[in-house]
């Protein structure tokens, strides 16, 4: 089986409390990268709270944000965003 795309949870399960596990979370991203395999990253943080990490993973690609109410890569405009009235 050839695996296309891993995607992975943000707090708690890629970075620890504090930003714990940056440099490990790298490792992974890497690797998947060495094996042509796209890594993504969905939390229910605001994409503004996970710029900097996406920035140090090297993650370039859409990533699922907001608690899935958008989808947005560094440096580009939105793929998709939803939002609902107050």
């Amino acid at each position: 089986m050839t695996v296309r795309l891993v995607a992975c949870d943000f707090d708690g399960t890629l970075i620890g409390p504090g930003g714990f596990g940056v440099e490990t979370a790298k490792q992974v991203v890497d690797y998947c990268k060495s094996k042509n395999c796209a890594f993504t990253i969905a939390t229910g943080r605001v994409f503004g709270s996970v710029e900097r990490y996406l920035e140090r993973l090297g993650v370039t690609g859409p990533v699922t944000t907001n608690g899935g109410a958008m989808v947005g890569a560094l440096g580009r405009e939105p793929l998709m965003q939803k939002t609902i009235d107050p």
